[in-house]
């Protein structure tokens, strides 16, 4: 098994490198073993190591798997992001652009990075990564030179763009609306 340190050097130097879908893992990328609705991520490190992970981080030991010498056991997978991303964010020292909203936040985020990247170097969220997990690797897989960064922020429950805030720790905050969208968990839109 792998060192704790040894892997956070290479995520704090590295950027998009962290994967949750071994589908996606190219070579020298992390896969991350997340526990999902139907399944544990443990079932797809073969796959992520044929397709050329570098290292695989699980809070499971995976049945038949003790002597990868590329696996990370720790005690949550979680929480162990959450510790490495507040890292990797006090190490950016450029602009950090929050967008929420209940419609129109990859949109924009899209048309921000398409203008900004022309002029400087600009990191985004990919897809859609507006809940804490995607919030989580985005931060990771932070390019660190980057003049800006702009992350997507949802919500779904009372406090998550609280939580979410303080990962991110945005220098601007752009709503793009609120619409009722949300009113299921939230009942009112002054609660959203």
């Amino acid at each position: 098994m792998i060192s704790k340190n040894i892997i956070n050097s290479y995520i704090l130097k590295n950027n998009n490198k962290i994967k949750i879908n071994s589908k996606d893992i190219k070579k020298n990328d992390i896969f991350l073993a997340l526990q999902g609705s139907k399944y544990h991520g443990n079932r797809f490190i073969s796959d992520s190591i044929k397709r050329g992970a570098k290292y695989c981080i699980t809070d499971k030991i995976p049945r038949g798997k003790r002597n990868i010498n590329n696996l990370l056991i720790v005690e949550s997978v979680f929480m162990y992001l959450i510790d490495l991303s507040k890292i990797k964010r006090s190490l950016f020292k450029g602009k950090v652009i929050g967008i929420t909203g209940s419609a129109g936040k990859t949109t924009l985020k899209e048309t921000l990075f398409f203008f900004l990247n022309k002029k400087y170097k600009t990191s985004a969220s990919i897809k859609s990564y507006n809940n804490i997990l995607g919030v989580l690797i985005t931060i990771l897989n932070l390019d660190i030179n980057s003049k800006y960064a702009i992350f997507e922020l949802g919500t779904n429950n009372f406090g998550e763009i609280r939580n979410l805030v303080s990962l991110v720790k945005p220098s601007q905050i752009f709503i793009t609306n609120i619409q009722p969208t949300h009113l299921e968990t939230f009942k009112s839109k002054k609660n959203i």
